[in-house]
C-alpha cells in the first residue's frame, strides 16, 4: 500500500473519531441551562441597606453608615441598629437609653438569617437574654406563622410590611403605643422613652436590599424620620461588636499617628546631621602610643575621672622625694606641704592643693599639673 493511501486511511480514521465524540457530547450527554445567582456586586455587596440608605438620601436625608454602635449622633437624629443586642455591653446600654431621654430615636432590627436561628434556639430553650428589652420590660416570643404581612401606623397612615421570621415581642405590661394590632403577639412595638422614642422590629428582612422595593417598605423609615418631628440625619449601624484597635486609629487616632510619624522624622533627620558622613579609616602611620593617651585622657575627664589623671604626676614627685629627700616622707600632709612650699617659692596652700585636690575643673586641673611639675624640678 503506497503511502498515499496510508495517510488517507489516518485522515479518514481520526475523521470518525471526532464525529462519534461530537454524538457522544451532543447527542448523549446534552447540556442544559442552569441560573446561578451569584448575589449582589459592589457597594451593595458590602452594605445589606444601601437601598434604603439612597431611598433616604432622595428625601434629602442625610444618612451615614457604620459598623460599630462607635460614637452616638446628635439627638435630633435617627439611629436604626441592625444587630441581635444581645452582645450589647452595659457601657453601650446606658448610653444609649441616656441618648434617647434625651430626645434621640432609635429603632431597633432583630436580625434575621443565621441570627434569627440562634435566638430562636435561645427561645426554644428559654435562655434567651437582651439587654435592651429587659430595660424596657418586654419580651420576645415565637409566632406559629413564619411570614406574615402587618399593617402599622406610625403617623402617616397604615404601612403594609412583610416578615419572613417567627420572633413577635410581648407587650405586657402595655407600655408601647404602636403596635401590629395585637400587644402580646406583634412584630412592631413604639414607644416614648423620655423625650425620644425607641420603634423595634420583630424582623430586617423587609429594610434589606432584596425586600425594601415590596409593600410600603420605603414610606416606613420615611415614616420613622418623621413620627415626632422632622429628623434630617439618619444612621445605620450595620454591626454590634466594638471596633478594633485599627478602625478606633483610623477614625480618631489619625492627628496622634501623624504627629508621631512626624516626630520620629524629625529624630531621624536630626540624628543623620549629628552623626555626619562615615569617617575613613585612619591610616597606621598616624597611629602611634600617644593618640592612645590622647583619648585615654579625653575619656577619663569625660567620665569624671579627673582625680586619676593626676596619680601619675604625683606618684612621680613623691619617687622624686624618696630619691633626694627621703627624710620628708615621714612628714605628715601638713609639714610635707610647707616643707615643700619652701623648697619651691610657691606658696603653701598651692602645694597642698596640688597633693589632694580631687574634683577639679580645666584651668585648676592645668594649674595642679604645672604646680607638681614646678616642685618636683625644684627638688
Amino acid at each position: 500500500m503506497s503511502p498515499r493511501a496510508v495517510r488517507r486511511i489516518f485522515v479518514i480514521g481520526v475523521a470518525l473519531a471526532l464525529a462519534l465524540v461530537a454524538y457522544v457530547i451532543f447527542g448523549v450527554i446534552g447540556f442544559e441551562e442552569v441560573e446561578d445567582d451569584v448575589g449582589y456586586r459592589g457597594r451593595a455587596r458590602e452594605n445589606p441597606m444601601l437601598a434604603a440608605e439612597r431611598t433616604l438620601e432622595r428625601l434629602a436625608r442625610a444618612v451615614e453608615t457604620t459598623n460599630y454602635l462607635g460614637e452616638l449622633p446628635p439627638t435630633d437624629a435617627l439611629l436604626v441598629l441592625r444587630q441581635s443586642g444581645r452582645l450589647l455591653s452595659p457601657v453601650d446600654l446606658e448610653r444609649l437609653l441616656a441618648w434617647v431621654e434625651a430626645g434621640g430615636a432609635l429603632v431597633v432590627l432583630l436580625p434575621g438569617d443565621d441570627f434569627e436561628s440562634a435566638i430562636e434556639n435561645d427561645l426554644d430553650e428559654q435562655r434567651f437574654s437582651h439587654p435592651l428589652l429587659d430595660a424596657l420590660q418586654l419580651d420576645v416570643r415565637l409566632d406559629a406563622d413564619a411570614e406574615r404581612e402587618v399593617q402599622v401606623e406610625l403617623g402617616r397612615g397604615l404601612r403594609r410590611v412583610a416578615f419572613d421570621g417567627r420572633l413577635t415581642f410581648v407587650d405586657s405590661n402595655a407600655l408601647c403605643d404602636v403596635d401590629t394590632g395585637d400587644p402580646m403577639r406583634s412584630r412592631v412595638l413604639g414607644l416614648e422613652h423620655g423625650y425620644g422614642r425607641i420603634t423595634l422590629f420583630a424582623d430586617d428582612d423587609w429594610a434589606l436590599n432584596a425586600d425594601f422595593g415590596e409593600l410600603d417598605h420605603p414610606y416606613v423609615l420615611d415614616d420613622l424620620a418623621s413620627f415626632d418631628g422632622e429628623r434630617r440625619e439618619v444612621r445605620f449601624v450595620l454591626g454590634e461588636r466594638p471596633p478594633g484597635l485599627l478602625a478606633l486609629l483610623w477614625k480618631h487616632g489619625w492627628p496622634a499617628i501623624c504627629s508621631a510619624a512626624l516626630l520620629l522624622a524629625l529624630v531621624l533627620w536630626r540624628r543623620a546631621f549629628v552623626a555626619g558622613p562615615k569617617l575613613g579609616e585612619l591610616g597606621r602611620e598616624r597611629r602611634d602610643f600617644s593618640e592612645h593617651v590622647r583619648a585615654s585622657g579625653e575619656f577619663l575627664w569625660r567620665s569624671r575621672q579627673s582625680e586619676r589623671l593626676l596619680d601619675a604626676p604625683r606618684a612621680e614627685l613623691r619617687r622624686r622625694i624618696g630619691v633626694v629627700r627621703s627624710q620628708w616622707l615621714a612628714h605628715d600632709e601638713e609639714a610635707l606641704a610647707r616643707a615643700l612650699a619652701e623648697q619651691s617659692s610657691i606658696g603653701v596652700e598651692r602645694v597642698r592643693t596640688a597633693l589632694g585636690a580631687r574634683r577639679v575643673d580645666k584651668a585648676e586641673f592645668s594649674e595642679i599639673v604645672r604646680d607638681l611639675e614646678t616642685v618636683r624640678r625644684s627638688l
